[in-house]
């Protein structure tokens, strides 16, 4: 079931970054970068109505716009896209999920999101 998009009024309190400080990202990747990758994909979700991992993965392609230092470099040069993008979202973005009261999963697997009503 699709949800209603948010209206502008609501847009405001999407994503807020700041719901961020206090989730711990893989050392070594650049916090930022971490924080852009959640934010664009709590974005997607809302944009949406509603968003599958596959959807996010084909739409966002993590590895090009949200490669999170040399990780996603390295992994599309060599061919390691799919262990980069499964990375991508066990480590940053549904942490970072979590962490956003504006989102919550669909499914116990936590691999399709919605926004929170």
């Amino acid at each position: 079931m699709t949800k209603a998009l948010p209206s502008s009024d609501d847009q405001s309190q999407q994503c807020d970054r700041r719901q961020l400080e206090t989730v711990e990202f893989p050392s070594g990747a650049p916090r930022d970068g971490c924080i852009q990758a959640v934010v664009a994909t709590c974005e997607y979700i809302h944009e949406h109505g509603e968003a599958s991992q596959t959807e996010i993965f084909e739409d966002l392609v993590p590895e090009e716009e949200y490669p999170i230092g040399v990780n996603g470099a390295l992994a599309e040069a060599k061919g390691l896209t799919p262990g980069f993008r499964q990375w991508w979202w066990e480590k940053i973005v549904a942490p970072g999920l979590h962490a956003l009261p504006d989102v919550e999963p669909v499914t116990t697997s936590e691999t399709h999101w919605q926004p929170t009503e």
